[in-house]
């Protein structure tokens, strides 16, 4: 297996996520036939990443700007039939490697998308964040929960002939934005059958603060328009799968409301003819469903339950 780690800077935790993968990788050694190395590929970074030195692997630039570019990167410098990917911002946990190699023995998975909603709690958005992706990414997971519809490569086993045979990661962004769901797509329409497995698990850092998930959650907005197109679904829909749910299952509105909001607000950065159209828009997908009816409604029977 190789894992492949796309990183820009952050090297504090890129430290962090290398020390848990030497660690993974030392409980796997006596299970796993052949070789686990790790290739991190550098997406222009102001200081040169490293490798510690009981990790094998190696460093290398990335062909072209952005996540997408970079993972390509490294799946085409790869040897090996198994690619594992994950992102500098993680942690693995100690028995990683091992849950992956136990799904990479089955001839029928080509792609078996691991838990990616696990968050470190070292702050307080941790564990927010934690709750409302679960939920999110729940309604994408079949209800046997072995197979999935969607993808994330924070956490993600893939052979490397189904991903080079579908083009692998989208490369039009210069920074994360939706190049997992897109491969995703690319699966779906070429048949392949995306496994799930919550016994893969990694830990993304927790969002320093508010406005760091906002601005990440602008981010992912803007390339859901490669998802969407140009025509989001319906707004009473988006209002109760942004909001009305995710409330109505007890989650602080202080922190759905804002990050939602800047989701959407991204999205329609990408979807505006003009910047001064932009906040127009963004009130025409914030629906009055969504602020004075269902979300509402979730948000104070949500408060109701708090006070007593």
């Amino acid at each position: 297996m190789t894992v492949i780690v796309p990183v820009r800077d952050r090297p504090d935790l890129l430290a962090k996520l290398t020390k848990s993968l030497a660690s993974a990788r030392k409980a796997a050694r006596s299970e796993i036939q052949g070789e686990v190395v790790c290739i991190v590929v550098d997406d222009r970074s102001k200081v040169a990443p490293s490798l510690p030195g009981d990790l094998p692997g190696r460093v290398i630039a990335s062909a072209g700007p952005g996540p997408g570019t970079a993972r390509n990167t490294g799946a085409q410098a790869a040897t090996s039939a198994w690619l594992l990917f994950t992102d500098s911002d993680c942690a693995v946990e100690p028995d990683w490697l091992l849950a992956a190699a136990r799904h990479l023995r089955d001839p029928t998975k080509h792609v078996v998308q691991g838990d990616p909603t696990r968050y470190s709690q070292s702050t307080v958005y941790g564990a927010r964040e934690e709750a409302l992706y679960r939920h999110m990414f729940a309604t994408y997971v079949a209800a046997d929960r072995l197979r999935t519809k969607m993808l994330d490569s924070r956490n993600l086993l893939v052979r490397r002939d189904a991903l080079l045979g579908v083009g692998g990661f989208d490369t039009s962004g210069l920074d994360a934005m939706a190049e997992s769901r897109t491969l995703a797509a690319r699966f779906r329409a070429a048949g392949t059958e995306l496994h799930y497995a919550e016994d893969m698990v990694v830990r993304h850092e927790a969002p320093a603060s508010l406005d760091h998930e906002m601005a990440a959650k602008f981010r992912h907005g803007r390339g859901r328009v490669g998802v969407w197109g140009r025509r989001p679904p319906e707004e009473a829909a988006m209002a109760w799968r942004y909001f009305a749910e995710p409330l109505g299952k007890g989650m602080d509105p202080g922190y759905v409301f804002p990050v939602h909001i800047a989701f959407l607000a991204g999205y329609s950065h990408e979807t505006c003819a003009s910047p001064t159209d932009l906040p127009t828009r963004v009130l025409r997908l914030l629906p009055e469903a969504a602020l004075h009816s269902a979300a509402i409604e979730a948000g104070f029977r949500w408060l109701r339950r708090s006070e007593g």
